[in-house]
């Protein structure tokens, strides 16, 4: 948990390695205003800043989930994993008649204005209660 200073400090520092703001720049420089605090716990692990580590955790956690983890589970096993298997199927949008095309893969975007969400950063650190 980090306080909402770490926002003022992840401005200033800017773009790092791959043009991505870098987090641990952030407390770096946070950990010279204040004590910063870690919890060290046992378990497994994900890289959720890869889109590759991001999937793991979902696919895993939506597993073991009381209410969803056995359909899921389902859907999994009926999915062809062979080499160079197309997309899966999906719905089409209406007034296709129905059929079925491939899903396109997700690309996150940008706000329409553009931003970087730096709006609601301000926001927050304008909200009472949070220094």
């Amino acid at each position: 948990m980090l306080t909402p200073a770490i926002f003022e400090h992840l401005e200033s520092i800017g773009s790092g390695a791959g043009g991505e703001i870098q987090l641990t720049d952030g407390i770096a420089a946070l950990m010279r205003e204040e004590a910063v605090y870690a919890y060290r716990f046992s378990g497994k692990r994900y890289d959720c800043g890869s889109k590759l580590g991001y999937l793991q955790a979902t696919v895993e956690y939506a597993l073991g989930h009381a209410e969803l983890g056995r359909g899921f589970r389902k859907y999994l096993q009926g999915l062809d994993l062979s080499a160079g298997a197309p997309a899966p199927a999906r719905p089409a949008a209406a007034g296709n008649g129905g059929a079925l095309t491939a899903a396109k893969p997700w690309r996150a975007r940008r706000p329409p204005d553009g931003s970087r969400g730096s709006a609601a950063r301000r926001a927050l650190r304008r909200s009472p209660g949070t220094r």
